[in-house]
């Protein structure tokens, strides 16, 4: 009886022993990276112009992303417009083994090819503010601008009232500012006693846009309104009002939340200004490249096989109105920031 009990013990034993050496065998070790600790996914934000104080709100997405979607994040791009420059950081991330997606805020048709590229080689590519939809990209994420255009155009309307001259101030060639110009004059189209009397290209360029506000001042005194369609005009505009007399009680209405604009917002200047939520659209980037990467939801019974690309085209964002009741909740704190 002893010798059975034995024999039985140690089979136990060898059968709890292999089993155990039999369950390390089959699991995989995750992908390490270079410290010993799990490899996370990556993505990439790439940008022309990166020293823009614009770009703060997008730093910070990135941060609050890798704490809440366990991921990393770099910020690359020139610091001027230097579109060769910023090609060059697209091709070193598609060849970095790292890089699961790409987040890009750029609108010339040279990126195609470098985005469809990165596509090609299973890199996730979100465009986001301008939309390059002749491209390979995954989908495009960005502020509503006609609606956007629309809400300028309203608040035009209930300050200045149901009459007067408005001028628009913008750079002619981007997309989402024509988009926002189509919602604008949509609304002031139903007021007949409300004329644009002057609509001019900045070119994208500060100095020029400067010049240009001020030549609109000289040659409309009876302005009521004034759109600054872009992130470019409001400053301009603000600059040309120390250089020249602007009509007493304009009503000026901005895009974006420069440093010049938000105080001028506070000091009344600035009647209101349209914020998008840039950091959502990072986010929201980030959260759809994961759960493309790792979800098991499909269209069909296989998407791969069946060449189906199962995820939003477009997402799209509201703008928020800032003026003088809120405008302190949106001066950056650099202090908090380490600045």
């Amino acid at each position: 009886m002893k010798k059975v009990f034995v024999c039985l013990f140690c089979v136990i034993v060898m059968c709890i022993s292999f089993g155990c050496s039999g369950k390390n065998a089959v699991l995989d070790d995750p992908p390490q990276a270079s410290g010993g600790t799990a490899a996370k996914d990556k993505y990439v934000f790439a940008t022309l112009l990166s020293e823009l104080d614009y770009f703060e709100d997008y730093k910070r997405a990135l941060s609050v992303a890798e704490k809440e979607l366990d991921v990393d994040t770099e910020f690359v791009g020139p610091e001027d417009y230097d579109l060769a420059a910023l090609i060059q950081h697209l091709e070193e991330a598609i060849d970095s083994p790292d890089t699961t997606g790409i987040i890009l805020l750029g609108w010339e048709d040279a990126l195609i090819p470098v985005i469809n590229k990165a596509s090609e080689k299973g890199i996730y590519v979100f465009t986001i503010t301008q939309d390059l939809p002749n491209s390979k990209r995954n989908l495009f994420i960005s502020q509503l601008n006609y609606e956007a255009g629309q809400e300028a155009a309203r608040i035009l309307v209930n300050t200045m009232g149901l009459k007067g001259d408005v001028a628009i101030l913008r750079g002619v060639t981007l997309s989402n500012v024509t988009e926002r110009i189509r919602g604008f004059k949509n609304i002031l189209d139903q007021y007949p006693d409300i004329r644009i009397v002057a609509d001019i290209d900045n070119k994208n360029d500060a100095l020029i846009a400067e010049k240009k506000a001020e030549g609109i001042f000289q040659q409309h005194p009876q302005l009521k309104g004034f759109l600054c369609a872009d992130g470019i005009s409001g400053p301009a505009v603000i600059k040309a009002m120390q250089v020249v007399k602007a009509p007493d009680g304009i009503c000026l209405v901005t895009y974006d939340r420069d440093e010049t604009v938000l105080k001028a917002v506070d000091s009344g200047i600035v009647t209101a200004t349209l914020v998008a939520q840039t950091p959502l659209e990072i986010y929201l980037a980030i959260q759809e490249g994961q759960r493309m990467k790792s979800s098991d939801l499909q269209l069909s019974y296989d998407d791969k096989a069946a060449g189906i690309a199962f995820s939003p085209n477009l997402i799209g964002t509201r703008c928020i109105v800032v003026n003088k009741s809120n405008v302190k909740y949106f001066m950056r704190n650099y202090k908090a920031q380490g600045k």
